[in-house]
């Protein structure tokens, strides 16, 4: 690991935000119908079959948390250019308190709000996430979904193998690890939600709480630099 790095770019923080990942679609899965959150692939297809099949209002249904998602992004973009001449705080720190406080509140009423509202939040959630924190020990990667990070994993190997490229190697270490913890989380989603039932996504307030200090602590990054 390259310690010189932004904390936001360190394996560490991508393990915790992994982990949050992991944690948040098996949320959505077990407890809100079945449905996952974080990528929006899924939702785009079904969108589409519904379309096809004539049953718009069902349609729509799934067009709200693709907005979701990209109102996250939408959203962490601004604060982004709202805080790029300030030198106390960094934009970074914002979008992820903001993260924190959304999770809060779902988890203090979840149970009583429709599923629809709570898998379109943990979208903008994932919009955020995915938006903030693009790279880890330099390289790109989504710490909440892995299609990306399978991706990346083979373009290395391939490189790796055929190629003879040793860094290669070090970065597939890199993204087996990322995608580990995605599955340790929603391992631990699993048992947590089976103990706490929705206040169990509380978890996730305390790991990106850890990733707020780590970078309020190690403000290795301004706000001016450029992105990511």
């Amino acid at each position: 690991m390259n310690s010189s790095l932004p904390i936001s770019q360190r394996l560490s923080t991508g393990i915790l935000l992994a982990f949050t990942g992991g944690f948040l679609d098996i949320y959505t899965f077990l407890l809100k119908g079945g449905v996952f959150a974080n990528g929006q692939t899924g939702n785009i297809a079904l969108m589409g079959f519904h379309l096809a099949s004539g049953n718009f209002a069902r349609a729509g249904r799934y067009l709200v948390p693709v907005c979701a998602f990209s109102l996250g992004v939408m959203l962490t973009e601004t604060v982004r250019h709202r805080f790029a001449g300030f030198e106390k705080i960094h934009w970074r720190q914002c979008t992820t308190l903001i993260e924190i406080v959304l999770l809060f509140c779902i988890g203090c009423f979840s149970a009583q709000v429709p599923y629809l509202l709570v898998t379109s939040l943990i979208s903008t959630i994932c919009g955020i996430q995915v938006a903030s924190f693009r790279l880890v020990e330099g390289a790109p990667y989504a710490s909440t979904m892995c299609t990306g990070n399978l991706r990346s994993i083979s373009e290395m190997l391939s490189l790796y193998l055929f190629y003879g490229d040793k860094s290669a190697g070090k970065s597939i270490l890199y993204y087996l690890t990322i995608i580990f913890c995605f599955l340790t989380g929603a391992i631990a989603g699993t048992v947590l939600i089976g103990i706490f039932q929705e206040p169990a996504i509380w978890f996730c307030c305390l790991l990106l709480g850890i990733v707020l200090i780590r970078l309020v602590r190690h403000p290795l990054e301004t706000s001016h630099q450029a992105h990511p």
